[in-house]
Parts: C-alpha cells; sequence; structure tokens
C-alpha cells in the first residue's frame, strides 16, 4: 500500500479502528472562507495545510492509514558547517573584467571571474553551489490496529481559512469520526485531536517515523549521509525524535505528548498503541537546535506540560490570533453560498473547462492571504513555503530573489498583513552583512550585492558559474530592498522609513557610486550587467551591460533616496551628489520594433521568447512608466514590450502572475483577463489549492498562490504617493463586488465597491492628515483626508460624479451658504496701495495669505505686484527692545512681478479669502492678469500670469532678500535658472543662527535670470496671448540650523512640472473648500457675519496641524524687522485668545502648534518656578515651588524672553485650552497624555504658592499675585478662578484616569475653601448704581479690562448654571466696564473675551452684537479689525457668537441661550462631549435640530421646547428620551446622528 502524506494544515481524515470495525463522521459546519473537499489527499501535494509560520504539517492519506508530516521553517540539510564564511575574494579581477566585456568577449569575463570563486570555495570546503537543502522534520505515523473491510460514508475534508484549523469527518459504520489539526500561534505547537462518536472508539498505533524518499543524491548533496544520528523512542504518553546533522553541529528534537479520554495506552518498541479511546490529543514539538549535542528533551516535555490538555482551550487563542488577521481583508463578488456547495475538485474541473469564475477569484485570493499568514516566521516564505513532503525539492525549495520570493511576499502589506512584510523585513536586516561582505569581496565596492540565491541564514553568494554570474547583478538590492520602501509607505511609517529604509538606499547609494562606470558619453553605465535570467544572442553566459532592470532599478534607488533626502534633511553636498548620478544615467532604449529593450545597449538584441520580464521592472514593482505622469513614449513602448512577452507565453505559473501584474499595471484588462484564464485553464492548482509551478500539477511552489491577491489588488486599485486610481484593469466579467480592508500609501486603509464594471463608493480609514488625488474613469478629484476620520464616497443615482457620505454634511447647502458669502470675502481694491500704505508692525494691513507656516503680505504699483514673505520659524536671537533681549520674528524678503508696458486704466485687485488666492489686473496697457496662491502643506507660492494682448509681453521676477533695516546678511545668486536669496540673522551673542530663503523659478517661458544686486535676482521672458506662465516661489529654511536649504528649494523648483501645479492647486482648494465647511453660522447679519468668517480664514491661515513652530500674536505675519513685543506669544490673555473658537468652531487641530510650544517650556517653566519667584515680584524672594511658572512673552522658536510683569498666572491661563481639546474631541488619549500631565504641573504650583490662613470660624486659600500687568493683588477673582478649574479639572480627570486618587482630599479642600469673589458698588460714573465684582480683595474697580470675569471665560466655573444671584452680578459687572465706561471701545476687549463673558452669563444680547458691529466697522479694507497693538485675538469674535448661539453647562447643551428674537441658524458647531450640532432659530423658538454623537454616551439638552413632547430618531428608528425638571436626555452611538423635533 501507498504512503500517503498530507500537510498539517491540512484538517485530514485521519484513519481510526473502532472496536466494533466501524468509522463515522461527526457534522463539521462548512460556511464562507471554508475550502472543502470530498476526497482523500492520496498525494501529499493535494493537503491543506496549516502553520504558525514556524511550525506545520501535512496530512494524506484515508481512513486507515495516514501520515502527518511535520515541518519546521528552521531545519536544513547544509554542505558545509554553517559558521563558515564562504565569500571569495575577487574585486581585484574586476578591471580585466570590464576590459574584456568592452572588446565583447562576455563569456571569457565571466569565466575569468567565477572560476576562480569557484577555486577559492572549494578550497574552502564549499563544494555545493546550492549551500542548503529545507526538509521535513518527521512524520507521525498513524495505522489502524485492525484494519476492516468497511465502507467510509460522508466524507469530508476541510480548511477554516478564519481559524486555521483543518478538519476531517467521514462515517463508518455505526461510528462517526473527526479528525482536527491546527498549527497553533500562541504554543507554537501542532495539535491534532482524534475524535470518535456514537459507537465509535479509537484504535490506533502511532510512531514518530522519518518520511520516506531520503535517498541518492540531490543538488550536490549525498541524502544518504546527511545524519550522523537519527534516534527515535516512545515511553509512556511520549514520543521522541532525535536528529543530528552530519556536515553541520546543528539538528533537531521532535516531541509529541499523548493524551486520551477513556481507553487505555501502552508502548509498542518505538510506538504507541491506544485501544478504546474516545478521543486522542496530540501535541507535537519541533525544536531546532543550534549543536545537536546539547539537546534537552526533558526540557521540551516540560513545557508542553504546562499546555491544557484541552483542545478546545488550544485552539481558542490561536484561532483568536489568525483569525484577525484574516478577517482585516475580505473580498467579496457575492459567491457566500457556493463555498458552501462546491467542493475544491468542482471548482477546478469548472475552471479548466470555462475559464475563471467568481468562486475562484474570492477562493484563491483569501487562500493566499491565508497561506502568507500561515508561512511567514522567522523567514518569509520560500518556494515552497514551510511545506515538503519529501527530500528532493525542485530548485532546493528555496529562497529565489529575482522574482519568486519578490512576488510571493508582494500582498503582504498591501493586503493588510503588516506581519509578515515585517517577517521578510527581519530576514532581510539579518542578511545584511553578508550582503555587504558579497559586494566587498567580489565586487571591491561598498553597499550590497544580492544574488537570485543566497545562503539565506547569512546571505552569502555561493550559487554561481559562468553562464550564470549572479555577483554582477547590479540590481539585486534594489529590488529586493523595495519592500522595505513599500512598507514604509503603504504603513505610514515615517520612523522606519527614515531609520530603517533611508539609511539603507544610502547605502545602495554608495554602490552605485563605487560601481558605476563613467563613459566618454559623459553617462555612468553599469558594467557588467545582468537581465535575469537571459542571455544576449551569442553569448553562454547573462553577463551584460547596462541591463534596463538594472538600469530602471537604479533610477529608482536614487529617485527614491532623493525624495527621502528631502524629506529627512539630507545635506545639500548629498543631494547634489545623488540628484547628479540619477540625471546621468542611461535612458531607456526603444528597439526598432517599437518596443522597450531589454538592454539599454544596443549591441544586445533582444529576445522575445524568453519567461522572464526583467526589463518591465519600471511599469512593476517599479512605477516610472505608469500612469499619467509618465513618458508616454516609453509608456507606450513598454506595451508593445509587453505585447511581445505575452504573444510568447510562459509555462510558470507565477511567471503568468508577474506578466498580468505589468499588464494590471498599463491599463491593460484584456491581458490581464487572459492569463488569468491562461492560469485557470491549465491545471496549475491542487486539490488544497496550492499552485505547482508548471501545468499539470508540477512542481508543488507557492509563489503564484502567493502573490494573486497582490495581482486582484492591483486590477482594483493602484496606490502611490499621493494618488489612487479605481479599477485600473479591472475585467468586465466580473461586474460586481467588493473589497475591504486594502493598505494604500500614507498608511490608510481602502475598502471599495464596484457595480456594473464601475465604482460605486469608497471608504478611506486615514492614519495621518493627508491629500489624496484620485481617478476613476478617466476623471480626477482631490480628497481631503482626516486622521482617524473616515472619509466615503458615492456614486450619485444619475451620473458618474462622487459625493461625500457625511450624514451631517449637506452639500447643496454648505455651497449654497458660501456662495451667497462669497462677495462678503472679497476685499477689493480699484487703486494701487504702496508699501507704505500697508507697512505694519502688528496685523497685516494689506491683502495677505498664510499656510501655518509662510506668511504673505502684498503691495502693489499699476504695473507690479510685491509679495512680501515671511516664515513662522524663522526667528532672530539677540534682538532687544523695551520688552526684552531675546528672541524675534522676522521677514525674509519677497518676490516682485512687473509688466514692462505702460501705464494705464483698469487697475483692480481682490483678496479672495474663500479661495485663499490674490487676484489682480494690472493698470498697463495691455493688461496682465495675475492670480497668486499657496501650497498647504507646501511652501510653494504660486502667481499665474496670462494676458490676452496680440503682443508679447514682458515681464520682470525681482526675487529679494531683505526686511525694513540692514542689521541682516541678506544675499542673492542665481543657480541654472532658479532665481535664489537668503537672509541670515543676527551672530554675535546668540544661541542660533537661522537663515531662510525664497527661490523662484518660472514655469512655461524661458527666462532669463540674473543677479542685478547684493541681494536681488532678476528674472524676465516674454508672456504670449493664450498661454499661462507661473511664477513659482518656493520657501526654504527656518529654525535654528545656519541653512536656508536652497539646494532643498533647487531640488524641489526643477522636479516641479505644471501638471504637479494644478495638483497642487487642487489639494489647496480642497484644504480651504474642508476648512471652511467645518462649521458657519448665519447670523442675520452681513457686518457679522463677515467678521465672523474673516476669522475663520485668518486663523486656518496663522496656524496649522503641521506648523513647524507657533506663531505668536501674528500669526505668520511679520513683515517688519522690528514686530511689536518682538511678534511673541503673549501669555497674559492675548495668544490664547487666537485660539478660543477653534474647538468649538469644530477645527480642534489648528491649536497643535500651540500645545507643542507649551509643552517645550514645560521644563524651563519648572527651573523658574523653582528658582525665579523673587523675579515676579520682591516679597517672594526666598520662595520655591513645583510645577510651573512662565513670563509674559516667548517665541516659538528661542522660549522665553520677557519679564512676569507681576503674573503668576501666564502658564494656569492655558489650562483651559488643554481642558477643551479633551472636553470637545473626547480624546482620552489626549488627555492622559497631554493635557492632565500639563494641568497637574499647574495644580502642583498653586497646591506650593497658595497660603492657608484662617478665616473667621474656618480657613482658605488665598493667593497674592498680579491680577494684571504690574499690580500686586490679595485674591484677584481672575487668579482665584483658574485655581479654582485647575483643581476641579483635576478631580475629574484623575477618576476618569484612574490616577492620584491620594491627592484628591487636598485638592476638593482648595475648592472647598478658595475665597469669594469681592463685590463692591461701582465707584466710576455712569454706572448703574449695581453691585459688581471688584479686581481684587482690597476693592479695585479701575474700568480696565474685565479681568475679574474669567470666572465666567475661560474658566467657566461662572456660568448658566451658577446662582441667580451670581450670574446678575456678572451682568451688572459687564454693563458698568463694557457698556457704561465704554470698554467696548478698547482695543483689545475682543480678545480678552469681553464678548463671550457677557454671552457666558447672559448679557444682553443686542447691546453685544451693537458693540460688535462697532468694532466690526472699524476694520481695514483687508477686513482686519487692528488697533496697533494686537491681531489673531480678535477672531475671538467667533467664540462669543458661539457662546449667544450654544454653550455647553454641566455636560447639557444650551441652544441660542444668549440669542436675540431674531432669526439664526448654525452648522456643526462641536459642544463638550465631541458633539457635533446644528440648530436653526425662527426668533422664537428652535426649529430645527440635528446632532451627531462624539465619545459621551448620553446626549443632555436643555428641553427647547419646555411645553412639548420631544421626539428624537435615527436611522429611521425612535429613539427613547427621559425628561428630567431642566433638560432631556437620551442614549446615543457614537457618529450616529439624531433628529430632535417637538410633537
Amino acid at each position: 500500500m501507498k504512503k500517503h502524506v498530507l500537510i498539517c494544515g491540512l484538517g485530514i481524515l485521519l484513519g481510526f479502528l473502532l472496536n466494533t470495525g466501524v468509522l463515522a463522521a461527526a457534522n463539521s459546519s462548512i460556511g464562507r472562507w471554508t475550502i472543502w473537499s470530498k476526497n482523500p489527499a492520496l498525494q501529499w501535494e493535494d493537503a491543506f495545510v496549516t502553520g504558525n509560520g514556524k511550525i506545520g504539517s501535512l496530512i494524506a492519506g484515508r481512513p486507515q492509514e495516514e501520515r502527518i508530516t511535520c515541518v519546521h521553517e528552521e531545519l536544513f540539510i547544509r554542505g558545509w558547517d554553517r559558521h563558515k564564511v564562504t565569500v571569495p575574494q575577487t574585486a581585484q579581477l574586476m578591471p580585466y573584467v570590464r576590459q574584456l566585456m568592452e572588446k565583447g568577449k562576455s563569456d571569457e569575463a565571466a569565466w575569468l571571474l567565477t572560476d576562480e570563486a569557484e577555486r577559492q570555495l572549494r578550497a574552502m570546503g564549499a563544494n555545493q553551489r546550492w549551500p542548503l537543502i529545507p526538509h521535513p522534520a518527521f512524520d507521525l505515523c498513524i495505522r489502524q490496529l485492525d484494519k476492516l473491510p468497511l465502507p467510509v460514508a460522508d466524507y469530508r475534508r476541510q480548511l477554516n481559512l478564519e481559524t486555521g484549523e483543518a478538519t476531517v469527518v467521514w462515517k463508518q459504520g455505526a461510528g462517526s469520526f473527526t479528525e482536527s489539526v491546527f498549527s497553533s500561534r500562541k504554543d507554537n505547537v501542532n495539535v491534532i485531536r482524534l475524535k470518535a462518536n456514537n459507537k465509535g472508539k479509537i484504535n490506533v498505533e502511532l510512531s514518530l517515523e522519518e518520511t520516506p524518499g531520503r535517498e541518492g543524491e540531490h543538488f550536490e548533496h549525498d541524502l544518504d549521509h546527511a545524519f550522523s544520528e537519527v534516534n527515535r523512542e516512545a515511553s509512556g504518553h511520549w514520543l521522541t525524535y532525535h536528529a543530528a546533522y552530519d556536515k553541520d553541529p546543528g539538528g533537531y528534537d521532535g516531541v509529541a505528548k499523548v493524551t486520551l479520554r477513556g481507553g487505555n495506552i501502552q508502548t509498542k518498541g518505538k510506538s504507541l498503541v491506544i485501544r478504546n479511546a474516545e478521543e486522542v490529543l496530540i501535541i507535537v514539538s519541533i525544536v531546532p537546535q543550534e549543536d545537536a549535542r546539547n539537546a534537552s528533551l526533558d526540557a521540551v516535555k516540560a513545557g508542553l506540560d504546562k499546555l491544557a490538555a484541552n483542545y478546545d482551550k488550544l485552539l481558542r487563542p490561536h484561532a483568536q490570533k489568525h483569525g484577525e488577521l484574516f478577517h482585516r481583508m475580505q473580498l467579496d463578488l457575492g459567491c457566500g453560498e457556493q463555498w458552501t456547495v462546491t467542493p475544491t475538485e468542482q471548482m477546478l474541473a469548472q475552471i479548466k473547462e470555462t475559464g475563471s469564475t467568481p468562486l475562484f477569484l474570492e477562493q484563491l485570493h483569501a487562500m493566499g492571504r491565508y497561506l502568507l499568514i500561515s508561512s511567514c516566521g522567522k523567514f518569509p516564505p520560500p518556494l515552497q513555503g514551510i511545506w515538503s513532503g519529501g527530500w528532493k525539492p525542485a530548485w532546493i525549495g528555496g529562497f529565489v530573489w529575482d522574482s519568486n520570493l519578490n512576488l510571493a511576499i508582494s500582498a503582504t502589506t498591501m493586503s493588510n498583513l503588516p506581519e509578515c512584510a515585517e517577517s521578510y523585513n527581519r530576514h532581510i536586516e539579518s542578511l545584511l552583512s553578508g550582503w555587504r561582505l558579497n559586494a566587498r569581496n567580489y565586487l571591491g565596492c561598498r553597499g550590497f550585492v544580492v544574488a537570485h540565491y543566497n545562503d539565506p541564514t547569512n546571505g552569502y553568494l555561493t550559487h554561481f558559474g559562468s553562464s550564470f554570474p549572479w555577483m554582477f547583478w547590479a540590481g539585486g538590492a534594489g529590488w529586493n530592498l523595495r519592500p522595505l520602501y513599500e512598507y514604509a509607505m503603504l504603513t505610514g511609517n515615517v520612523t522606519y522609513l527614515k531609520e530603517k529604509v533611508y539609511p539603507l538606499y544610502k547605502e545602495m547609494a554608495d554602490f552605485y557610486e563605487d560601481y558605476l562606470v563613467e563613459g566618454t558619453d559623459g553617462l555612468y553605465h553599469i558594467t557588467t550587467s545582468i537581465s535575469p535570467e537571459n542571455a544576449p544572442k551569442g553569448t553562454n553566459t547573462w553577463l551584460s551591460k547596462d541591463a534596463t532592470m538594472d538600469v530602471a532599478i537604479a533610477r529608482e534607488v536614487f529617485t527614491f533616496l532623493c525624495d527621502m533626502g528631502r524629506r529627512f534633511h539630507a545635506s545639500s553636498a548629498e543631494m547634489e551628489r545623488w540628484n547628479a548620478i540619477l540625471q546621468k544615467l542611461p535612458a531607456y532604449r526603444i528597439n526598432n520594433d517599437g518596443a522597450l529593450a531589454e538592454w539599454v545597449d544596443p549591441a544586445y538584441p533582444d529576445i522575445y521568447n524568453h519567461r522572464h520580464n526583467s526589463h518591465l521592472y519600471p511599469v512593476f514593482p517599479g512605477i516610472d512608466l505608469v500612469g499619467s505622469d509618465a513618458d508616454p513614449v516609453l509608456q507606450k513602448a513598454a506595451k508593445v514590450a509587453l505585447d511581445k512577452r505575452f504573444g510568447f507565453d510562459t509555462s510558470s505559473a507565477h511567471g503568468l502572475i508577474h506578466l498580468a501584474l505589468q499588464a494590471a499595471r498599463l491599463g491593460d484588462a484584456d491581458k490581464v483577463r487572459q492569463n488569468i484564464e491562461r492560469f485557470s485553464k491549465r491545471n496549475y492548482l491542487y486539490d488544497g489549492l496550492i499552485t505547482s509551478h508548471e501545468p499539470g500539477r508540477a512542481i508543488f511552489n507557492l509563489d503564484a498562490i502567493l502573490s494573486f491577491p497582490r495581482l486582484l489588488m492591483e486590477m482594483l486599485v493602484f496606490t502611490k504617493s499621493g494618488y489612487i486610481e479605481f479599477l485600473p484593469a479591472w475585467p468586465v466579467g466580473f461586474p460586481d463586488g467588493s473589497l475591504k480592508g486594502m493598505r494604500i500609501y500614507g498608511g490608510h486603509t481602502l475598502d471599495i465597491c464596484w457595480k456594473a464594471g464601475r465604482l460605486e463608493s469608497f471608504t478611506i480609514h486615514a492614519v495621518a492628515d493627508e491629500t489624496l488625488e484620485w481617478a476613476h474613469d478617466g476623471m480626477k478629484e482631490c480628497l481631503e483626508l482626516k486622521k482617524d476620520k473616515p472619509f466615503q464616497w458615492r456614486r450619485q443615482a444619475v451620473g458618474a460624479q462622487m459625493q461625500r457620505m457625511e450624514s451631517m454634511y449637506d452639500e447643496q447647502k454648505d455651497e449654497t451658504f458660501f456662495a451667497g458669502k462669497r462677495n462678503l470675502l472679497t476685499a477689493k481694491w480699484e487703486e494701487p496701495f504702496s508699501y507704505e500704505s500697508i507697512r505694519s508692525k502688528h496685523a497685516p494691513m494689506g491683502p495677505f495669505m498664510g499656510n501655518g507656516d509662510v506668511g504673505c503680505a502684498s503691495h502693489t504699483t499699476a504695473n507690479s505686484q510685491t509679495i512680501r514673505i515671511s516664515k513662522v520659524d524663522f526667528v532672530t536671537d539677540g534682538w532687544e527692545d523695551w520688552t526684552g533681549r531675546g528672541p524675534a520674528a522676522l521677514p525674509i524678503g519677497g518676490i516682485k512681478v512687473s509688466v514692462d508696458a505702460p501705464s494705464a486704466e483698469g487697475f483692480r485687485y481682490e483678496m479672495d479669502m474663500l479661495g485663499n488666492e490674490l487676484r489682480m489686473t494690472s493698470g498697463t496697457l495691455p493688461a496682465v492678469e495675475m492670480t497668486s496662491w499657496m501650497g498647504r502643506g507646501s511652501n510653494v507660492i504660486v502667481t499665474e500670469l496670462v494676458t490676452a494682448s496680440e503682443h508679447p509681453v514682458t515681464i520682470t521676477v525681482d526675487t529679494y532678500a531683505g526686511g525694513t533695516t540692514s542689521n541682516y546678511e541678506d544675499k542673492a545668486m542665481v543657480k541654472g535658472t532658479i532665481a535664489q536669496a537668503y537672509r541670515r540673522t543676527l551672530t554675535d551673542s546668540v544661541r542660533w543662527i537661522s537663515q531662510a530663503g525664497v527661490s523662484t523659478r518660472i514655469i512655461g517661458a524661458v527666462s532669463s535670470v540674473k543677479q542685478d544686486t547684493e541681494n536681488n535676482v532678476k528674472s524676465t521672458f516674454t508672456l504670449n496671448a493664450g498661454e499661462k506662465v507661473y511664477v513659482v516661489t518656493y520657501v526654504s529654511g527656518g529654525g535654528t540650523e545656519d541653512n536656508a536649504r536652497l539646494d532643498e528649494a533647487y531640488v524641489r523648483l526643477t522636479s516641479l512640472s505644471v501638471k504637479d501645479l494644478r495638483r497642487l492647486k487642487q489639494q489647496k482648494d480642497l484644504w480651504w473648500t474642508e476648512m471652511w465647511r467645518r462649521s458657519y453660522v448665519e447670523t442675520g447679519d452681513d457686518l457679522i457675519d463677515r467678521q465672523y468668517l474673516v476669522s475663520v480664514y485668518l486663523q486656518a491661515s496663522a496656524y496649522d496641524e503641521h506648523s513647524p513652530a507657533c506663531g505668536g500674536m501674528y500669526g505668520v505675519w511679520n513683515m517688519d524687522d522690528e514686530m511689536n513685543y518682538h511678534g511673541d506669544i503673549h501669555l497674559n490673555y492675548n495668544s490664547q485668545g487666537g485660539f478660543y473658537s477653534m474647538f468649538s468652531s469644530n477645527r480642534p487641530e489648528l491649536a497643535m502648534p500651540y500645545y507643542r510650544f507649551l509643552e517645550g517650556m514645560i521644563p524651563e517653566g519648572r527651573r523658574r518656578a523653582k528658582e525665579e519667584l523673587e523675579l515676579v515680584h520682591p516679597s517672594l524672594k526666598g520662595k520655591s515651588c513645583r510645577g510651573l511658572l512662565f513670563p509674559v512673552s516667548a517665541l516659538g522658536i528661542g522660549g522665553f524672553y520677557c519679564t512676569y510683569w507681576q503674573q503668576t498666572v501666564n502658564a494656569p491661563f492655558n489650562v483651559p485650552l488643554f481642558s477643551w481639546y479633551y472636553e470637545y474631541t473626547g480624546d482620552e488619549t489626549f488627555l492622559r497624555e497631554r493635557a492632565y500631565p500639563f494641568i497637574r504641573e499647574c495644580g502642583d504650583f498653586y497646591e506650593d504658592y497658595i497660603q492657608k490662613e484662617r478665616y473667621g470660624n474656618s480657613y482658605r486659600y488665598t493667593i497674592t499675585t498680579g491680577g494684571h500687568e504690574n499690580s500686586w493683588d490679595l485674591n484677584p477673582p481672575s487668579d482665584v478662578a483658574f485655581v479654582e478649574l485647575t483643581f476641579r479639572l483635576l478631580l475629574r480627570y484623575s477618576q476618569i484616569l484612574n490616577m492620584d486618587a491620594d491627592r484628591r482630599d487636598k485638592w476638593q479642600d482648595i475648592v472647598d475653601h478658595l475665597p469669594a469673589y469681592k463685590v463692591i458698588m461701582p465707584t466710576r460714573q455712569p454706572n448703574q448704581g449695581l453691585p459688581v465684582y471688584a479686581k481684587n480683595e482690597a476693592g479695585w474697580d479701575a474700568p480696565n479690562h474685565m479681568i475679574q470675569l474669567h470666572a465666567a471665560y475661560p474658566c467657566e466655573v461662572l456660568n448658566l448654571a451658577s446662582s441667580p444671584e451670581a450670574l446678575q452680578i456678572a451682568r451688572n459687572t459687564v454693563h458698568y466696564y463694557f457698556v457704561a465706561q465704554e470698554g467696548y471701545k478698547l482695543m483689545n476687549e475682543l480678545g480678552l473675551s469681553a464678548y463671550v463673558m457677557g454671552a457666558r452669563v447672559a448679557f444682553d444680547p443686542e447691546i453685544l452684537i451693537d458693540k460688535m458691529r462697532y468694532q466690526a466697522e472699524t476694520a481695514g479694507k483687508n477686513f482686519l479689525i487692528t488697533d496697533g497693538h494686537h491681531c489673531l485675538e480678535k477672531s475671538a469674535i467667533m467664540e462669543a457668537v458661539h457662546s449667544m448661539m450654544l454653550q455647553t453647562v454641566d455636560d447639557v447643551l444650551y441652544l441660542f441661550p444668549d440669542w436675540m428674537k431674531k432669526p439664526a441658524s448654525f452648522t456643526r458647531l462641536r459642544a463638550k462631549g465631541g458633539f457635533l450640532v446644528s440648530a436653526s432659530y425662527d426668533g422664537a423658538q428652535v426649529t430645527e435640530l440635528k446632532i451627531q454623537a462624539g465619545k459621551a454616551p448620553v446626549c443632555k439638552i436643555r428641553n427647547p421646547w419646555p411645553d412639548r413632547e420631544i421626539e428624537v430618531t435615527a436611522n429611521g428608528r425612535t429613539v427613547p428620551v427621559t425628561i428630567y425638571r431642566d433638560y432631556c436626555a437620551f442614549s446615543v452611538r457614537e457618529n450616529e446622528v439624531y433628529h430632535v423635533v417637538c410633537k
């Protein structure tokens, strides 16, 4: 009888003998993701397989006798000692090799070096070119004791891809039997259960035996003498197996523990005999040994004894881990039911006749991912994965690096299995030292040499010959390190890219610097070269020159490297060196047939009848010739080359997949379909759904099945940085389906659905903010991703246009609203405005733009526009004025675009805030139209120029460095066609020197570029009708590095195309559209609406989540060398005011730069609290505190510089801002890691600073400090409010986070014993004669800023839920200071929140709006309210309006709590608890209310209809509402939208 084998992942039939002579099968469910067969696996290749990446097993046979072949990924028969270094030294021969190559003697060149290398290897004792062979460990043999001729019925074997469990069930006689197998991911053992049901009993003999077939020679290895020792034993409940290699000190041990339920067990020689058992559990461990002499079976047994003796307990954690990986991705072509009724043999028979089917694609996609999960461990999967049922695998079952392994791991990260990719990555890292040695010894180069086969344990190259001289393959490293780059891009892991990938690409650049040969044509040539695995005509060797694959890989290496260099700030010398090599690599060649040639050197004619498509590397896996960015001529040539190879065809399964992948990249869906048809009809698949290398199930190989998921993904989606294309090559034969869980560049996860062959919808689960361009059906659009926020699109019912699926968003309503506001947000100038007219040391006075990093402000003449430029992190040290000495923000310089034409009427200028553009019509004849805009996330400033003139118009562009003084180094220069200028900060007695630069390139016209003065370069060109010319300026440098990064700017500008500019503009437009639509209000008053929306523009221009530093009071607009207050961050109210409204306006991420700044100041703040209190006030001499003490002023670069002005509140003033991010978003990670630590630091300070004193019959905690700039006060309400807020938050947050329980009693005691706010009768006229709050305990009531109402805002401890008496005194105070004493006229009353304070205590809304109008009417031509001192804090008008329309008090939402009796509405304001709220008001009551839930589980609303019944619905269902005295409440689900109405 034949001995049949089945791989342990194959749940296979196990033959058990019944005491009645009957075997029976228990029912086992079959569902989707379970493949099954009606037939036993009579050869091991047909087995279902299981594995955990390290171990696995195969089971084959029938219910009489089986062998379960157990395997381990680290078992190799070696030709020599694994510790021997086997890399010959032949570098000295390279000059002679190249001389022979130049003479056309490639055969002699190859022989010269390989013969010497072989001689050296033989001397080392390395006699085989294949150093090792993977092999099986042993077989678990299961034989029935009494074989009775009883028929087997209802036989079925199956593999559950979700759990990794293989099962066999059958009936025999009156009994039913189940055999189950899995390879535990948790315990690293193979687990087998034999189970009998009904009347069946298990009667078997078990033994561990050598897998049959180890005999003779295989690839120069003597298999008969491969082992010096093989021992196997049986005793008690144990089976053991020990093997020691002959030519290597290593070996391995196997131990099987056998546990019974019922029956008995006996030892019989080297076997265990089991009788009358109901269940048998076998746990198998395989342990490789570095030195077989040190084996310890006792230790292995002890480990097995610790495992549960229950199959289900062992399965559960394994299935959970395996299932989590498997379920990350799912391809659904509508075949759910077919899985349950179609055995694999039926499916395979069908596709052989009819070609591929949806079920075939579904099952192979799922099986490919299953096999990746099961075979990626210490090593990535070689040709046979971890499975082998014999001793003579083809090509030694090895790791083949010139397409096989590359394809095998190609689906890992993209199919959402980064852990499998990490198996490959770790393996690569373990081989690097060997690859370096290959390069050094063979070729005399730095870097790496990676051959088609390298020893998988050390990377040494020993497999070669004169016909296949792999040491000359220059591109091997680039191809095989590329997956690490792709892993970083598909996971969005910038740290890995920087710390792992970037250094490896630098080393590859080192290799090319050493290896490339500069020819007489001035180009760098790759001599010697290889095009795998093809020999040029007329030769017997693969050795050649300039193989297209090698050139393509070199181009890719340097392209990626330059990109990473820009990203990670490589030195200018490195960037120039890399870019120079890239530019001097040979161009691809197109042969006489119009095909992309396989060799750049025309001496090598193409050979079309070859299985490899190496020269199509720039199509796949590369992208050089893919997409609309590619050279269309070369792309067409690549298609011709593909046609030629397609016509030749190939017999290898993986070759068909490889060519199909390249066809998919070229958008050739028909060739993709045809190759899948070839693949499906040629019988490449075994019954276990593992592929063979050749047709007719010849040679068990996994590379085709493992790469099949990648093919399907490439057919559905093409992804690269910043771009995705949908359905580029999906065949029409599969019109409907969906794919969930695909990774795309950026690390995002994509779900897509298509119907009738067209994209129906997609969702991107973003892991970071990013702008993406996407394409489908010839249409391209941009989309804006936000971190942790799904982005969804779907096809409209009519037409191909797409729309967002944002339930809180009404696109038509939003578009209508902003279309109606466009005129309000377009500032206009009818006459030119000079620099002197807009010069400012504070806020911009003319047209302005910003992107959170770079600021622009313009001025004009009739024929010119000047854009002055500053950068948020361009800061000098050592500048001094009355506020102190230290850092100060500076401008950089700018650009001036001039029209050389006579003056004329018709000048116009517009600042379009909605579009973030500046537009000018020159007052010249002819007129020139200029449109200026700036990138978002890219510091590119673009001015587009067009004219209708019939004659050319001369345009001059000045690029200059400079500001308003000559105190700084201002220089300019010309580099190629790029004008460059830079500015350098002060250099004497400073902590750092900074440089920043502006660089300009003209795109769309030929320009003359000449240096005009020391700090100015002129670029001149002509502008013709019908043409558009772009003046593109890149802003670089800044920070504390003495480098303007002009080289980076040069590289960036020279790489830009018109298409790139269009994409940048689309990204900018999309970013601003999304930003505007986050939220908005309708007050019914155009002036208030305008000022509100201008404030949105101001904030979004000044700040960005990714700003390199936080801007000060003037944001990014530091346009003078002597900015007020150094252009600083004012920490005593002013700068905080610029951030107040970001939370309620649904733009919280804009505050991120400020948080980073504050956190950076913590160490210095701690030092100051400990050491500098005496500098706050002389009375504090000798006092020292924990916590934080901040002065009044600082900059985002350079930190603190000013004095304290006797205030201690400058750090705690930020407590509300840290609190609000959590309160409005529900981000508990932010609370734990950022907000709570900062607030606790402030609490530490107050614990040490405040004084406990007796007060009446009790005590109180008092604070003596400066209530406002240079005053010295006892218990100023402003500071008392911050003390109260700080400790109330600590009490609440410490409970949420389960932290600091031991400190809460002290905190509560402070809160309970704070002094009351001093109430006085006003002393100044006019007043209402009503009590007001004083500014300190002494009764100070000077009509300056209303600081005593900080309790209302920003501290919010005095609010609408406070006592009526306290609220009335607060309203009296607002009237006294704000109205009677005309505080609304003060310059920074907006920033200091008087309007917000009024709204928070329900002050007369008519008065608040009236005074807001007063402020708005003072706005300048650019709509900014300016006062000569301040800027961003004026945006607090937004929070004032928000507070009038929506407040959250004690978790209860108050709707229109302080609005006039006039209609109004708000859309998508954010409330605490993370709620997004939209509501309308008709002047009497709320008429519409829609709420999207955030993190809070319950929504509470102060009843907007007190006498009416409320109804809440969500997704068509009614939500129960509970009514309380003052509010109603209902449970919510995160992100669900709720409609609230009154009945």
